[in-house]
């Protein structure tokens, strides 16, 4: 199978010394053997046949690679070498014309006076009478193109690149799921360039496995749905492929080079931490994607970077991704290796202030405000389950919030009356899991007390845009009867305006509307005396606080209800 896929066939003593080789039993060291063949050329070749007398003679595995990669350096270090060569015969032989013109000013100087002088002037004649003009002699030439600086840097170039494939091997083994070249080439800097990186992944293709991924882009996740997120539906966004292009990665096939890699390369702990803690750094500036999720918390736990590891589990970008079906139970197992091993850390606090930057940073709609509480708050609900030992003994010592229950509620009653039953319920679903439970535990509690302010101003406007739509409704219909009954023609202006009294009828009985909203002197169409200008067409919280009057506990001279400062509500 070999030589089919080769379209070639092996020497036969070549494969009489394979065959009686000391572990040609085992399939891999077979393997290996005949990967190290294709390093070289064809046939005849005295490095190829002493390189196989070699590797026959020891039937460990490690020793087979341990060959291999000395093979795969030579490969690598070819051109270094070469180049490594040409300047040092240079450099000698700009020594050995330095050391020449000596001899010969030496010699000049026995001769008199007046014959050095009939030189230079005949230097002179030569260069037309301008010393200054004169070529550079080839000296010259060779001390300025090549100093022992160039080759003091070509030398520490060589010694960083035969390196390289244990450097690589190493970042393979302490990752979770591979990396891909771009990664390799961010990870290597400017010292190593694209093409030496692919060079030195087509040398280990036959050792490594790819897997394509579809869910490593930064586009590769969408928000959370409320209602999703509520009946811990299995269809989440975040478990769903993103149509990005495919992301190859690379990991070691067999376990037999991570065994090599792992107690071979990185036997050292301050050396293994080193890795652990690059790969951190890494995937810390990495987007939020699900390989961020995959890499980034395995590697922080395992250089104990806890207060980094903390940041990363409620960080709101990551924490959308975290909370899926796919990723729910290692967030749980992180939350619990986190409070084993750091006392000093609060979820609620920690939620609080990575919410309050991303508001800050990103700037949010209400609705994908709505959604993130939502998404918290089943979080929390479900951490008091699995670390009930930690929560059932603490007792929230507050009175109870402010209007929650009957502001909730209230705005269910009207906010709800003009949907059809599916979001009905959905809304419902919402205001039930926003208000506090007799089964809440305390991080629970005080996570809606001092997320208040922001979750009713969530609601409110989601209640506006309700009513605004259906007033929407309102003139749509009603504009549509007058400009029916002006475009038609005198017989048919009294019907047409029959079916727009008969459309306003049939509306206006299932609109529920706030109180300031449903005053009997304010029309909901606009009239001809309102300058337009004033007409509500935007569904801003600015000009619908006079009118609801929901919102009176965030007035304006209360400056600690603002968005940035929704924690100092909880000192009060």
């Amino acid at each position: 199978m070999y030589e089919r896929k080769l379209s070639r066939e092996l020497d036969h003593e070549e494969k009489e010394m394979i065959v009686s080789a000391r572990g040609s039993s085992n399939p891999l060291y077979v393997r290996l053997l005949l990967n190290g063949l294709e390093l070289f050329g064809p046939h005849g070749s005295d490095q190829r046949r002493q390189w196989l007398e070699q590797t026959c003679v020891n039937n460990q595995l490690n020793v087979v690679y341990e060959l291999l990669m000395k093979q795969w350096n030579s490969i690598l270090l070819k051109d270094l070498f070469a180049e490594l060569q040409e300047r040092t015969a240079l450099l000698e032989a700009a020594a050995v014309s330095s050391s020449t013109t000596g001899a010969l000013s030496l010699s000049n100087d026995r001769c008199s006076q007046d014959a050095r002088n009939s030189v230079k002037n005949a230097l002179a004649e030569s260069s037309g009478g301008n010393n200054n003009s004169s070529p550079p002699s080839k000296l010259s030439v060779l001390n300025s193109s090549v100093d022992h600086g160039d080759i003091e840097s070509l030398q520490n170039t060589i010694e960083q690149r035969a390196l390289l494939v244990r450097h690589t091997l190493s970042l393979l083994a302490v990752s979770r799921y591979g990396l891909s070249e771009n990664d390799f080439v961010r990870l290597f800097g400017d010292s190593i360039s694209r093409s030496v990186c692919q060079q030195l992944l087509t040398l280990l293709r036959p050792h490594l496995m790819t897997i394509h991924r579809y869910d490593c882009g930064p586009g590769s996740h969408l928000h959370h749905n409320a209602t999703a997120t509520l009946i811990h539906s299995s269809k989440s966004s975040g478990n769903q492929e993103s149509t990005n292009e495919a992301i190859v990665l690379y990991d070691l096939s067999h376990n037999q080079l991570r065994l090599l890699a792992r107690y071979g390369f990185l036997r050292d702990d301050q050396l293994r931490n080193c890795y652990y803690r690059e790969l951190a750094i890494y995937f810390e500036s990495m987007e939020a994607c699900q390989r961020r999720v995959d890499e980034l918390p395995v590697q922080l736990e395992r250089c104990s970077m806890w207060s980094v590891l903390q940041n990363s589990l409620v960080n709101m970008k990551m924490f959308q991704l975290w909370w899926s079906e796919r990723n729910r139970q290692e967030f749980f197992f992180y939350w619990m290796v986190l409070s084993s091993n750091c006392s000093m850390h609060d979820p609620v606090d920690d939620f609080i202030r990575s919410l309050d930057e991303y508001i800050a940073q990103e700037a949010p709609s209400t609705e994908q405000l709505l959604s993130i509480f939502l998404t918290i708050t089943d979080f929390l609900r479900a951490w008091q389950k699995v670390d009930e030992s930690r929560v059932v003994n603490l007792v929230l010592s507050r009175p109870k919030p402010p209007q929650l229950q009957e502001f909730l509620t209230s705005l269910g009653t009207f906010s709800t009356s003009n949907l059809s039953e599916s979001d009905a319920e959905r809304v419902q679903k919402e205001i039930d899991a926003l208000v506090i439970h007799p089964e809440d535990g305390y991080y629970v509690r005080r996570w809606l007390w001092t997320q208040f302010p922001l979750i009713g101003t969530a609601f409110e406007s989601r209640v506006f845009r309700t009513t605004a739509s259906g007033r929407n409704v309102l003139n749509g219909d009603s504009n549509a009867g007058v400009r029916e009954g002006v475009s038609s023609g005198p017989g048919k202006t009294i019907s047409s305006v029959k079916k727009g009294s008969a459309k306003k009828t049939y509306h206006s009985p299932s609109f529920v509307l706030p109180k300031g909203v449903g005053k009997s002197k304010k029309s909901l169409a606009p009239t001809k005396r309102r300058p337009r200008h004033k007409v509500l067409s935007s569904l801003g919280l600015e000009g619908i606080t006079e009118e609801i009057g929901a919102l009176e506990f965030l007035s304006a001279e209360n400056s600690e209800g603002s968005l940035g400062s929704v924690s100092k509500l909880e000192v009060r």
